[in-house]
């Protein structure tokens, strides 16, 4: 009897037992983490499917439409809920290796949230997809806006381009993988304005990862566009400059509204259709193209550096007024310089020729003696004043121009590095490389007077420092640049307009065949728009570079001047 009594208490004991650590569990789970495991329950029935918003349009200065969006769609997965037969079914579908699609799955740090793992599916495929969609579990196929550039390759260096996010720019907040981002020009410079916020919206969700409906406690958030971008871009000059490029390979062209900064031409040859790579592409055929030795993925305006050949020799003019050069002295040109032991090369005999002259005709035997008579000095006061070596501060990826100076002479050379080097450099050969953006920068400054930053997107103009160099040099350099087209190596601009200066450059090119540069505005005796050509290879700079400028310049006069 004590003995049943004892067991019975027993057993009493460790019911009660067993009941105090279900109840403390049940108290623990259904009060004290209640909600943890609250959200936990939701996040297992509940998708989270963000809604992408319209990237913001890209316009030129008349509202033409440079890049825009258009419909597609992607394909989207649910890591927590796709299985390995799925991913191997649906590789077979899109082409891509099982690997590729776990290894974007993994990237995913919240497994209730969408990812995108292809953008704008072809027909085929969305067909092989809409039929086979039963059996792929977590994989929808979703409408999405996509990035299209009207103008094809016309403006891929400029405008840019948009792609999929890399591991990097992960980590810069807001983004998630599969999402697009700007990746050159000023698709890049304004990501931020251009794309926009994100929506979202709650689907609830079966074990299969199916939709069963909208969640209704839980209101969706609406996507905000992102702001469209009116540049200072000009679609119609920009696509006649293409055209009067055709027949040239590789060419830089920036043309520049002078009172203010605006770039209304940027256009850079060859280049390739953003929309071919916008959403990827066959390593193949992205390797074709990075590859190619025409380099079309390079902006040629704004980062590759050209010597400036004779557009240069007013630089080296100005240096010689500053140092207080007789301006009236005559200088024989018999079309050979003895300078030492070496004798350098006019590209023609031109007789005896004043300073006007020197610039007009392009004398390089003028400009010998100013280097031989002042050395490097000058040229690098010239160098400061106009900062030769500093960025212009457009908004897009640029290169720093370059110009040596005594130090860098010593470290290649030594103590006695050869002044022979001067005679290159007065006449824009030799070391000196500029930009095509910082030489049209540079001769804007020159003709205005004042300090310019060149800019593609309108905004309020700061006020203008003026340049430290005296008008009446200025004007003395103005009016050379006049001759050049009335009477010197220029004159075939007069083809086209007469009202006009400039300057031609021929640049030689150890690579090949000479560069030909051409820098000239509109009107002559009150410049309101400049353009500079570079046209590569393409032989003397009165041939190639100076007609296209004057095709060009004619056009401008046409849309802007005349109907003032």
């Amino acid at each position: 009897m004590e003995e049943r009594e004892v067991n019975r208490r027993f057993l009493f004991y460790v019911t009660t037992i067993v009941y105090l650590i279900i109840i403390s569990f049940a108290f623990r789970f259904q009060v004290i983490e209640g909600r943890k495991y609250y959200r936990l329950s939701e996040t297992n029935r509940i998708k989270e499917v963000m809604i992408k918003p319209p990237r913001g349009q890209i316009l030129d200065r008349n509202g033409k439409v440079l890049a825009t969006i258009r419909p597609g769609h992607e394909i989207k997965v649910l890591p927590a809920v796709i299985d390995r037969k799925t991913i191997e079914l649906l590789a077979d579908i899109i082409h891509k290796p099982p690997s590729e699609i776990t290894a974007k799955i993994k990237e995913c740090s919240n497994p209730y949230q969408a990812i995108t793992l292809g953008h704008d599916i072809d027909f085929v495929t969305l067909c092989r997809l809409e039929e086979q969609l039963g059996s792929l579990k977590g994989v929808d196929i979703v409408t999405e806006p996509l990035r299209y550039y009207p103008y094809h390759r016309l403006f891929f260096h400029v405008v840019g381009f948009v792609g999929e996010t890399s591991p990097e720019e992960l980590n810069k907040g807001g983004y998630k993988p599969g999402d697009l981002i700007g990746k050159t020009g000023i698709e890049a410079r304004f990501e931020r304005e251009l794309k926009g916020k994100k929506g979202v919206r709650y689907i609830e969700i079966d074990a299969h990862g199916k939709e069963i409906g909208l969640v209704e406690e839980k209101r969706p958030i609406p996507p905000q566009p992102g702001m469209d971008i009116k540049t200072t871009l000009d679609a119609e000059l920009q696509e006649s400059t293409a055209l009067y490029l055709n027949g040239y390979p590789r060419a830089a062209v920036v043309g520049m509204d002078l009172r203010s900064g605006e770039v209304l031409i940027l256009y850079s040859k060859p280049g390739i259709d953003p929309n071919i790579i916008v959403h990827g592409m066959k390593k193949n055929v992205w390797d074709s193209i990075s590859r190619h030795p025409a380099a079309p993925l390079f902006n040629r305006t704004t980062l590759s550096r050209y010597p400036p050949g004779s557009t240069f020799k007013v630089l080296t003019a100005i240096a010689a007024l500053i140092s207080g050069w007789d301006t009236t002295r005559k200088i024989s040109c018999t079309k050979r310089y003895r300078f030492g032991n070496r004798v350098f090369r006019c590209w023609r005999r031109h007789g005896r020729v004043r300073f006007i002259e020197a610039i007009e005709k392009s004398c390089d035997t003028y400009f010998y003696e100013i280097g031989k008579t002042l050395g490097l000095d000058p040229l690098l006061r010239v160098k400061d004043l106009l900062q030769f070596e500093e960025k212009t501060g457009i908004e897009i990826e640029e290169e720093e121009s370059f110009f040596p100076d005594t130090s860098w002479y010593e470290r290649k050379y030594g103590s006695q590095w050869p002044r022979g080097v001067i005679l290159n450099l007065v006449i824009g050969q030799g070391e000196v490389l500029l930009t095509p953006i910082r030489l049209a920068t540079i001769y804007a400054e020159i003709l205005t007077g004042k300090k310019i930053t060149p800019h593609l997107v309108k905004k309020k103009r700061p006020k203008s420092e003026p340049l430290p160099i005296d008008n009446e040099i200025l004007k003395l350099i103005h009016q050379g640049l006049k001759r050049v087209v009335e009477e010197g190596t220029g004159r075939i601009v007069t083809y086209y307009l007469k009202d006009a200066g400039g300057k031609t450059g021929t640049a030689q090119n150890p690579h090949g065949e000479d560069h030909s540069l051409f820098i000239g505005f509109t009107p002559a005796d009150n410049p309101r728009f400049l353009v500079c050509v570079v046209i590569e290879n393409a032989g003397h700079g009165a041939s190639a570079a100076a007609p296209v400028a004057g095709k060009i310049l004619s056009l401008y006069k046409k849309r802007y001047v005349q109907k003032t």
